[in-house]
């Protein structure tokens, strides 16, 4: 409301302008209506041009919230090619390279919260030190049988992940991959006791 507000007053300042210039130099009526509308056209697009220009997208704000769309990561996805991510809010899905294989590889985060919803299904050299998810134990994991492929779920490949929070993410994986992280998650809630 406010950016229509400002090109009303920015166009009423700039077509009063020309009314008085106009009426000081004895223009034909026909000519100073092309010339308020040639003004308002042209002033409204430089607006829009300036706005697109410093406009940025807020990531994280003061309250450590991200402005998501409709359909976070899907339709609205901003993919993070960055191998090491640090101090974000981000959702799982925005390390999937758009149109690429459902996996998110070699790749450093640190003190971010990762957002789902959404499953990851962890394939090989995965770490997570000191991280945290919803849920217990037995809401987090989901065990598949070997060889399965899953669908749906976001593989994790050669990643770290240091001091983490995940939000409404699961972890699927093989019975062995299940009980290696159960075994993980079950030391570090004897160490926070």
């Amino acid at each position: 409301m406010e950016s229509i507000l400002d090109n009303l007053i920015f166009a009423g300042v700039l077509g009063g302008g020309l009314v008085v210039w106009a009426i000081v130099s004895r223009l034909p009526g026909p000519v100073i209506a092309l010339l308020f509308l040639l003004a308002v056209g042209a002033v409204l697009w430089i607006l829009g041009q300036i706005r697109s220009r410093v406009s940025v997208p807020r990531v994280l704000g003061q309250d450590n919230e991200r402005v998501l769309g409709p359909v976070a990561g899907l339709s609205d996805s901003r993919y993070l090619p960055d191998s090491y991510i640090r101090g974000r809010i981000i959702n799982l899905l925005d390390m999937i390279a758009p149109g690429g294989i459902p996996i998110i590889s070699n790749r450093t985060i640190e003190d971010c919260e990762i957002r789902g919803p959404a499953f990851m299904a962890p394939v090989e050299h995965v770490t997570m030190a000191d991280c945290g998810f919803d849920g217990d134990i037995e809401s987090i994991f989901i065990e598949v049988a070997e060889k399965r492929q899953v669908i749906g779920a976001v593989g994790v490949k050669d990643c770290v992940f240091r001091r983490c929070r995940f939000t409404q993410i699961g972890i699927v994986g093989t019975r062995e991959i299940v009980a290696k992280a159960k075994a993980g998650f079950a030391r570090l809630a004897r160490l926070s006791e």
